[in-house]
């Protein structure tokens, strides 16, 4: 049996002082101590000396738990990682099409520049000047490039159908202008 001048019952013993003290100045509290004055002598059944609160039971008899708490973390975990690893999805097929689009860009840049190879032309090329492919429609339907465009004859060309407007780009590819005309 604990009593209050049992050292185990020290930290319960301020308790005690202050229901003393509040005694003198209110006479409704008197009469609630005396009444609860027979019990002061024991402490609860549940009391455990230095229990530790737990989030879960540790003891027959204690608070219940549901697992489902952990559960419910794991579910919205799973799903805060999901959206953002379906964001970085997006972003990440967002910049293989862009690569996929430069990289077909390049490409026709390199058939073009294939085409102006094969052409005829008597000069060299300045890097972004405008030129004009045409292509013969005769014979061997040679290709030539030139720098006289279509608007600047006097009828039909001589040198047959406009192909393209091409400019000359400093990786020595050539990118249309005109993407109509292609």
């Amino acid at each position: 049996m604990f009593h209050r001048h049992n050292p185990d019952f020290l930290h319960y013993s301020h308790f005690f002082d202050l229901k003393k003290s509040t005694e003198k100045h209110d006479p409704l509290s008197r009469q609630a101590d005396e009444s609860y004055a027979d019990h002061t002598d024991e402490l609860p059944r549940d009391y455990v000396s230095e229990k530790r609160s737990s989030p879960f039971p540790t003891e027959i008899g204690g608070t219940s738990f549901s697992g489902d708490q952990g559960e419910a973390q794991k579910r919205v975990s799973l799903q805060t990682m999901q959206h953002h690893a379906q964001e970085q999805i997006n972003k990440l097929q967002k910049q293989a099409d862009l690569l996929v689009r430069q990289a077909g860009e390049i490409e026709n840049r390199m058939a073009l520049a294939e085409k102006i190879g094969e052409a005829r032309y008597n000069f060299k090329p300045v890097l972004l000047k405008t030129y004009y492919l045409y292509q013969k429609p005769t014979g061997n339907r040679q290709l030539i490039l030139t720098l006289i465009g279509p608007e600047e004859w006097d009828g039909s060309s001589p040198y047959g159908k406009l192909l393209a407007m091409v400019r000359q780009l400093g990786d020595s590819t050539w990118e249309t202008l005109d993407p109509d005309l292609d």
